[in-house]
């Protein structure tokens, strides 16, 4: 008896490539939302601040 594939339903091909192009705009309209409204300004200093405080291991490999 020789093994057969099973025949794969392509409907379901549309519907992933749909849920990627979503995920892809809400990802884009995210990080535009973030740049447009000074997200940055407040999030990198407040990291830095909680850098000094706490111990955290650093890498060398950006270094060299």
């Amino acid at each position: 008896m020789r093994f057969m594939p099973e025949q794969r339903d392509s409907s379901a091909q549309p519907n992933f490539g749909r849920a990627w192009l979503f995920l892809c705009l809400a990802f884009a309209a995210h990080v535009t939302d973030e740049a447009l409204t000074g997200f940055l300004a407040v999030y990198n200093p407040t990291i830095l601040a909680v850098r000094a405080q706490l111990p955290c291991p650093r890498s060398n490999t950006a270094n060299g």
